[in-house]
């Protein structure tokens, strides 16, 4: 055989590879995310102070637990809700990348101090990833409310400082988050508020609506997204935050 026939048989063979590839990975990620867990339906989840049972606290969960905001003065105060969300972002490695993100618009009525969204994403091998929130390529979604803080009269407790966790999802179900290594996954999963921009950045902001987008550049297929609300403060009565989230899909 020779030279040139064997670079043609080459090529085919990488082309065909390539293409099986993608074909497993589109399949996976389809599969995975008809399989979502605890998923609100219809994508919508309506959120009340009683949601927030998990803090007061400082941090928020990873293999080395991580600030929840860097640039806000009450380090301990913070409660958490977390939010199976509708979707999965699509990402993996670029030659047989199909991307796409999950939309997520959200809306306070009476927001109280700070709030912080983050992102907890699991793989396909149970693995966990959050968004990366101080140093290069930091990315997350802060808003401030103005409206006087509440007392609340429901029991709240902390996170375990742990690696393995079991989280209560709003609407209904539950998650298994694992953190497997330190720094693992930390820069597969972002928050940005263009798609366009995947690697995302830091946003704040007082407007009371609005919308972000989850977006996935790691190598792994994404099972699960859990949107992580926290909060600064106990919320007034009327508190409420509204959340809807879909797959939004990118051009291949």
């Amino acid at each position: 055989m020779d030279f040139g026939t064997r670079l043609r048989l080459s090529l085919l063979l990488l082309a065909c590879f390539a293409a099986t590839m993608m074909g497993l990975q589109m399949a996976a990620e389809h599969s995975m995310q008809a399989d979502a867990e605890a998923a609100p339906a219809d994508g919508i989840a309506t959120i009340n102070q009683t949601h927030f049972e998990y803090g007061p606290q400082a941090w928020r969960p990873f293999y080395s637990p991580l600030p929840v905001h860097s640039g806000n003065g009450n380090d301990a105060g913070w409660y958490a809700v977390f939010v199976a969300c509708n979707g999965t972002p699509y990402g993996g490695n670029p030659l047989v990348r199909y991307p796409g993100a999950v939309e997520v618009t959200y809306r306070f009525v009476d927001l109280a101090g700070t709030a912080a969204f983050h992102v907890i994403a699991i793989d396909a091998e149970g693995n966990a990833k959050t968004n990366r929130q101080e140093g290069y390529g930091n990315n997350g979604f802060v808003v401030h409310g103005n409206a006087p803080s509440g007392v609340w009269s429901h029991a709240t407790a902390p996170l375990p400082d742990t690696n393995d966790l079991i989280l209560r999802l709003v609407p209904a179900g539950e998650a298994f988050v694992h953190f497997d290594r330190p720094l693992g996954g930390l820069d597969a999963i972002h928050i940005t508020v263009d798609p366009a921009l995947p690697k995302g950045q830091v946003t704040e902001t007082e407007e009371q609506s609005g919308t972000f987008y989850i977006t996935h550049t790691g190598g792994a297929v994404i099972r699960q997204v859990i949107l992580c609300v926290w909060i600064d403060r106990m919320q007034p009565d009327a508190f409420s935050l509204r959340l809807e989230s879909r797959p939004l899909r990118g051009e291949a």
